[in-house]
């Protein structure tokens, strides 16, 4: 929504904060995750190319959607939603 500094401040100290842990946990979907997100508001041109679609594909280890989180599957559904253009209800 044009605060890409704002969001670019919140995902660096999310990092900050957060990183170790997530690794420590075995958590490196998130920091994917996010380093994704981060892909896309740095440049939201490039999340409709085929190039950004298979950067996601390839990132995740997908698993069956029984057995997913269902905070998993929302977040990657919001990704989704913005790499295809289509608005979530």
């Amino acid at each position: 929504m044009g605060n890409i500094d704002l969001v670019d401040s919140r995902l660096r100290s999310f990092k900050r904060g957060y990183n170790t842990y997530l690794k420590a946990i075995n958590q490196q979907r998130v920091i994917t995750y996010l380093s994704i997100v981060e892909l896309y508001y740095k440049n939201p041109k490039q999340i409709s190319s085929a190039k950004f679609k298979d950067k996601v594909q390839d990132a995740f280890e997908w698993i069956e959607a029984r057995r997913e989180d269902i905070f998993v599957m929302n977040f990657y559904a919001w990704l989704k939603s913005k790499i295809d253009k289509k608005i979530i209800i």
